[in-house]
């Protein structure tokens, strides 16, 4: 008799799908019954096996020869190779280069448009884990649905428009704005940056006396326009008086006629979630899911469903988030997988009783890191200040690209 094989798909990519899926061959599939170990394949579609290390993406915008390097882009795919065994095909990573157009949870099939031919293809799964994630305004700083390829020739021309441009308008002041204004002060001291902070100001989600130090360290220490309580509307490109291409702003004041050089929109995240049923959403488009990471709102109570990282409506939406709701997710799927039929009612404790839950925290008032250039900045850990120093040593000074190589082997995996 041949048993049925177990296809387990998942959705992305970056930190929490490659986190993942380290997890799934490394600490849920060994621990399986043995006669369902060689049962469960393990599938991931991604638009390319290169992953964007996100935490140093704005230093590449003042230093794009990072770009090119092997550090910023990362190959993911060789260090999921030990996980192959001979004569065992369902073993070790199967890898998908394309991205998913739609999920149809009755027919368990998902629609994919593969990235180097844009052909259509279908895959069917048995467990599908979406960790898409979650994209920023400016397209260039984060990848979706592209080629590596594509990425780092959009990333290139948006650095090499900071390197051109004189007067630079950043729209919003958190963490983003305020890395990205820093970064760009520290490298090019001549250029003018204007910070638009909007109404809530400048790290508005911290606690007062961070956000007060962070904007006297952007007006006083970097030189940075500042403007507080009024955000941009629009931006809208113009050329001035000498035919020089320029950017007209509109902002919320009234003001209709600022302008720079180059704007770069740096508030707000919107998550990748347009190919799944609109049920699965929460009102701000998040993947909705209950303490266990199973997706709520599925057409049968156990669909195997499940969601991680900031495309989750829980996630604080920072790498460490990951790993906690990945520890949760691992002892869900070692029951979860070991089960042809999933019991009426889902599986909220592990065999010994302990309750399975991912308790969200708001990241920003317990731990938070952002650097201001390359030497410091401001910082919580477990709920106390850390020094500026402390900032450049544990992350300013190469923006954590040290750590890419181990979280591509697998270091986020539980």
């Amino acid at each position: 008799m041949v048993l049925k094989t177990h296809n387990i798909v998942t959705i992305g990519g970056s930190f929490a799908g490659i986190g993942i899926n380290h997890t799934l061959l490394k600490s849920i599939i060994p621990k399986l019954p043995v006669e369902r170990q060689s049962r469960i394949k393990v599938t991931l579609i991604a638009p390319s096996s290169e992953y964007l290390f996100t935490l140093a993406g704005l230093r590449a915008l003042v230093k794009p020869e990072l770009i090119d390097g092997n550090q910023l882009y990362h190959n993911f795919l060789p260090y999921f190779d030990q996980y192959r065994v001979k004569d065992k095909p369902n073993s070790g990573l199967h890898f998908v280069r394309g991205y998913v157009t739609n999920l149809d949870e009755i027919t368990k099939t998902l629609a994919v448009r593969l990235t180097d031919s844009g052909e259509e293809t279908s895959i069917k799964y048995d467990s599908v884990i979406i960790t898409t994630g979650a994209r920023t305004t400016a397209p260039e700083l984060k990848l979706k649905d592209q080629s590596a390829d594509q990425a780092k020739k959009a990333h290139k021309a948006l650095a090499a428009k900071v390197a051109a441009a004189n007067h630079i308008a950043i729209g919003g002041a958190g963490p983003l704005g305020v890395e990205l204004s820093t970064e760009i002060r520290e490298i090019f001291p001549d250029k003018k940056v204007t910070v638009y902070a909007g109404s809530r100001g400048v790290m508005s989600k911290v606690q007062p006396r961070f956000a007060k130090e962070a904007e006297e360290r952007l007006k006083n220490e970097f030189k940075i326009d500042v403007v507080s309580g009024v955000r941009v509307k629009s931006a809208e490109p113009t050329k001035n008086a000498a035919g020089e291409d320029r950017v007209l702003l509109t902002l919320t004041d009234g003001t209709t006629n600022a302008e720079a050089d180059l704007y770069i929109p740096a508030s707000g995240k919107k998550p990748n979630t347009e190919f799944l049923p609109s049920t699965y959403l929460d009102s701000s488009g998040y993947l909705d899911t209950t303490p266990q990471l199973r997706v709520r709102n599925t057409k049968s109570a156990n669909a195997r469903v499940y969601g991680l990282g900031d495309v989750t409506a829980s996630s604080g939406g920072v790498v460490d988030d990951s790993y906690f709701q990945t520890q949760v997710l691992r002892d869900v799927l070692l029951q979860d997988l070991a089960l042809d039929e999933l019991p009426a009612e889902p599986i909220t404790t592990t065999p010994d009783g302990k309750l399975l839950t991912y308790k969200p925290e708001d990241a920003l008032t317990k731990n938070f890191v952002v650097t201001m250039g390359s030497s410091g900045g401001i910082g919580l850990f477990d709920g106390s200040p850390v020094s500026s120093s402390f900032v450049g040593q544990a992350r300013a000074f190469d923006m954590g690209l040290s750590k890419s190589t181990a979280i591509a082997a697998g270091a986020k995996a539980a």
